[in-house]
């Protein structure tokens, strides 16, 4: 794994530069690199907060469009705002 990661290619990431500093810290110590502290890294790279989330959460929220004003209509618009608050933790719901 870690051979991939350091191929030239990856290393114009931040995630790449991180796995690439990695590799060098383990090369310099003489001791093989770890796939499982790779994909750690990856994973702190990768991951949303909770307030991130719920921010997007409450964006999705704003941007829901009525299609029309039919009995129809209105009805899809309300399942889909029940939809996106269910989404959201009772905390963090927009009043």
């Amino acid at each position: 794994m870690h051979t991939v990661l350091a191929d030239t290619k990856h290393l114009k990431s931040e995630i790449g530069m991180s796995c690439q500093s990695y590799i060098e810290k383990c090369q310099m110590a003489g001791r093989s690199p770890k796939g499982r502290f790779m994909i750690w890294l990856l994973a702190q790279q990768l991951r949303l907060d909770l307030q991130r989330g719920a921010n997007l959460t409450e964006q999705s929220l704003l941007a829901l469009d009525c299609e029309s004003f039919t009995y129809n209509g209105l009805k899809a618009f309300i399942e889909n705002i029940e939809f996106v608050l269910n989404a959201i933790p009772y905390d963090h719901q927009p009043s």
